[in-house]
């Protein structure tokens, strides 16, 4: 049922006031996030996106579940603040079920930003598709690109927003970083690199970590078609410090039908 009910499905109207929209759909944290997410088949692990093992619909940082969002692109400022309504929790004691803002200032090419996001229906012991109870996450954004060269980080704080292997919530800090860079006579070629961490705040007797480093070499054959070669090497801890090191190696093809790959 996750390849069915993960999906968005929103409608919204724009006026010059900014836009409005309702239903499932990508929350304000991920115009900042989407930022770092960079790469095409590794990445967007610890940019509090795709949050404890979910697409980010329960806590609202991901695809939202039943999200009102507003949004207002200004020149080269840009504010978002959104809040769920789900109503199907046991723990509906407030207007809305989460909150959400974020905003960031483009200054030729340069960006700087803020999300904050809050959950208030959480749970103790939350069944798939359920909030944690005191779910809170603060990122910031620094990003910049130049031509044919990327470079952005997220650092985070955050509480009971990520789980380690043993499926407990945890408080803790972490980071996400993406480069890349376009390459050769027409561009078509492209070296991706990602760095992500994200480690508890109370370490003693929890020696979990997720700490990766991805790389990807992309060629692109057409404006719609493109072939990665990617490399994961793994230096996660679980709990008890043990590191499985289970490094990956893929081979991908993507085609779009109707937009430029980019």
């Amino acid at each position: 049922n996750n390849a069915i009910f993960a999906r968005q499905g929103f409608i919204g109207i724009g006026t010059p006031f900014g836009r409005i929209s309702i239903g499932k759909q990508w929350g304000v944290h991920y115009t900042l996030a989407g930022n770092i997410d960079d790469m095409y088949m590794f990445g967007g692990m610890a940019i509090g996106v795709y949050n404890a093992g979910t697409d980010g619909g329960p806590s609202g940082t991901g695809r939202a579940d039943q999200a009102v969002k507003y949004e207002l692109f200004k020149n080269h400022f840009y504010f978002g603040a959104q809040a769920q309504f789900r109503n199907v929790s046991d723990n509906d004691r407030y207007f809305a079920d989460t909150y959400g803002a974020a905003t960031y200032y483009d200054f030729k090419g340069f960006k700087i930003g803020l999300s904050y996001n809050k959950v208030l229906d959480g749970v103790e012991e939350p069944v798939k598709g359920a909030a944690k109870i005191n779910d809170e996450f603060l990122a910031i954004l620094l990003d910049y690109k130049k031509g044919d060269f990327h470079f952005g980080i997220m650092p985070q704080v955050f509480n009971n927003h990520e789980k380690t292997d043993e499926d407990v919530f945890f408080k803790g800090y972490g980071f996400e970083t993406s480069l890349k860079i376009n390459f050769g006579k027409n561009k078509e070629w492209a070296f991706v690199n990602n760095i992500s961490l994200l480690m508890p705040m109370e370490t003693e007797g929890n020696k979990y970590m997720w700490n990766v480093y991805d790389f990807e070499i992309a060629r692109r054959f057409s404006k719609n078609t493109v072939a990665i070669l990617g490399f994961r090497f793994d230096n996660n801890a679980n709990h008890d410090g043990f590191k499985p090191q289970l490094h990956t190696v893929a081979l991908g093809f993507y085609y779009n039908f109707n937009y430029p790959v980019p």
